[in-house]
């Protein structure tokens, strides 16, 4: 017996909508997408009862789960090595920008240190 499975279509347009992260502090994460990246804020399900917020910029969006237990998301953390980090080979998303050195002026100046990047491409 035979069956056959529906293939998506390679043809068909897809973007990514979004990402989803675990953090430990809703303002930090705030002032970054916003201040430091150009996000803004944008609404969630109302029946999204758990602690967190959505961001977006252009069409990419970031949403963002706040730890209910503290220390969780350390906890949770991968312990990259320094050459991990620094070449890329360990689970992150990508910003494409206009100009990096635009924005390596811009997290110089908010004090968010980059860990293992930006790295042109």
């Amino acid at each position: 017996m035979s069956t056959t499975q529906a293939q998506p279509d390679p043809a068909d347009p897809v973007t990514l909508h979004h990402v989803a992260l675990y953090v430990s502090d809703l303002d930090r994460t705030r002032t970054f997408y916003c201040d430091v990246l150009g996000m803004h804020e944008i609404s969630r399900p109302a029946d999204f009862t758990f602690p967190g917020a959505y961001f977006k910029r252009g069409t990419a969006e970031v949403h963002v789960v706040v730890e209910t237990t503290p220390g969780r998301t350390a906890e949770l953390r991968t312990p990259w090595s320094a050459d991990e980090l620094r070449t890329g080979y360990c689970v992150h998303f990508a910003f494409e920008v206009p100009s990096l050195d635009t924005y390596r002026d811009i997290f110089a100046g908010s004090g968010a240190a980059p860990v293992g990047g930006p790295n042109p491409r």
